[in-house]
């Protein structure tokens, strides 16, 4: 009976320096480094936005039961249309939203028989709110100068045909575009 326990443990040991020995290179070692590895393909450069400040309209409407004209929430929007229902489900929640789209008409000239709910406008005011415009990319122009006086050599070097004059003529606009460049 103390034969097999000695031979499992003899076994088990021998797995686990086994494991150890064969294994121990495998797998890299875990780094310590706080750097990331890069992104596979970066942007090209940063995105420029720029912060404006747009004034608007906003309107205020309740949502009210048809039954006893209770107000189950207030609803902000943007524009002076009735809320929407993408509105509804935002200021009100799932619940009154779910009903507000299964509720059927209405007939106006018979109010006591509508269920569900209805929207009345109860205050606009003139607001500023900030929006992120995505700017176009950074850009650079370089001006060039003596564009005049290079169109002006050209002719004059076509017309004239002494070679002498022509290397003199190179030399002269040359000297004096550096000049002009400061080198």
């Amino acid at each position: 009976m103390q034969r097999p326990r000695w031979t499992f443990g003899l076994i088990s040991i021998v797995i686990a320096i086994s494991n150890m020995a064969f294994t121990r290179d495998a797998s890299p070692p875990p780094s310590t480094s706080l750097v990331t590895a890069p992104a596979p393909n970066p942007p090209p450069g940063p995105d420029r936005f720029a912060i404006i400040a747009v004034e608007y309209t906003s309107y205020e409407w309740f949502v009210a039961t048809w039954d006893g004209d209770n107000v189950v929430c207030t609803v902000n929007t943007d524009h002076e249309s009735p809320p929407l229902p993408a509105e509804i489900y935002r200021d009100c929640g799932e619940k009154i939203y779910t009903k507000w789209l299964t509720q059927p008409p209405c007939n106006l000239n018979d109010i006591e028989n509508c269920i569900g709910y209805y929207t009345f406008l109860i205050n606009s005011e003139k607001k500023e709110k900030e929006i992120a415009m995505q700017l176009a990319p950074a850009s650079a122009m370089l001006v060039r100068y003596g564009i005049q006086m290079l169109r002006a050599f050209c002719l004059h070097c076509c017309i004239d045909d002494r070679p002498d004059q022509f290397r003199q003529n190179i030399q002269s606009l040359l000297l004096h575009l550096l000049q002009q460049f400061g080198w």
